[in-house]
């Protein structure tokens, strides 16, 4: 092979070589913070980047371009999102190396970026750049609660529907927190938990989000004065001191005045008695049982969904 070809070789190795990505260190990490599990409509969607090293030497900085460009995201279908907003946060100070253990980064609101996620819906977002990516965090934006509005619930089960309405003026944090969780999806896909036959059931989330798929939502219980009759929804309190609710909640088929001043009644059941009556006759795992009362073929909550009520409904 003549000197000729031998350069002309080398050159085009060379050429392919300069345009093939460099493999950032895998020490060099970026992590995404962000607080609530879900966001108001217009609210700023306040995100923490954190690119750092997690190794024990230093290393060469992997990110190159700006910080501020990396942001992503993507709507329900997974499609990319337009970054048509400019963000007011300043592009942070970027060192050329990394010490062991350091990192630096920056707060973001994400919605003067994306102006769509400024929208009710559901989003993916995330960063990247130079070979290093955060993780990708699913978030819920939802309506705000506006409490001067009349709403009302219809709860899809497996065997039927349950409309209820609200008590907003004796249990306005119940019925904010209730109505927030609906909206956002925290319900949907979750079973009946408990069944007794004619009594009542119980719904929510028993679990307090330890299968990791939903975050604990607690909130201050407020105990009301409200009769506790049949198609009263109340809240099972999950803390004693101080006394605390979440989103685990009873339907009675029958007068309770015994919880009368000592739970949460937030709503009432106007249409579907007879699908909460069939749901608490579903045969039960038993005695024995870790969950005695859980039914034995699982009752699917499909879905929540709160609208809000019209002068025809009222």
């Amino acid at each position: 092979m003549n000197c000729s070809r031998k350069l002309l070789i080398l050159a085009a190795l060379t050429a392919a070589m300069a345009i093939l990505p460099v493999a950032a260190d895998d020490t060099a990490k970026a992590v995404l913070e962000l607080k609530g599990s879900f966001l108001y409509a217009d609210d700023p969607i306040l995100t923490r980047l954190s690119i750092g090293n997690e190794g024990a030497e230093v290393i060469p900085n992997p990110v190159k371009a700006s910080v501020l460009k990396g942001f992503f995201a993507r709507n329900s279908e997974g499609k990319s999102i337009k970054a048509t907003g400019k963000t007011t946060a300043s592009e942070p100070v970027r060192p050329d190396k990394l010490n062991p253990m350091a990192f630096y980064g920056t707060i973001v609101n994400l919605a003067e970026i994306f102006p769509q996620l400024a929208k009710p819906g559901r989003y993916s977002i995330g960063w990247e750049s130079g070979g290093v990516s955060s993780q990708v965090y699913d978030i819920v934006v939802i309506p705000r609660y506006d409490p001067s509005k009349v709403y009302q619930a219809t709860i899809e089960t497996s065997l039927g529907m349950i409309v209820m309405d609200f008590f907003p003026a004796e249990a306005p944090i119940a019925v904010k927190a209730f109505i927030d969780m609906a909206n956002s999806g925290f319900y949907d896909g979750l079973y009946i938990s408990e069944v007794h036959a004619n009594d009542f059931i119980v719904a929510g989330d028993p679990a307090f989000g330890s299968n990791g798929d939903r975050r604990p939502v607690t909130y201050p219980a407020t105990p009301t004065k409200l009769p506790m009759v049949a198609g009263t929804v109340i809240m099972k309190p999950v803390m004693a001191s101080p006394p605390g609710n979440s989103s685990t909640f009873m339907i009675l088929l029958g007068p309770k005045p015994t919880l009368r001043g000592q739970a949460t009644a937030f709503g009432q059941v106007i249409q579907g008695m007879d699908v909460v009556r069939r749901i608490s006759q579903r045969p039960v795992s038993g005695v024995g049982s870790n969950a005695k009362f859980k039914p034995i073929k699982d009752i699917e909550i499909i879905g929540v969904t709160v609208a809000e009520r019209t002068e025809t409904d009222r």
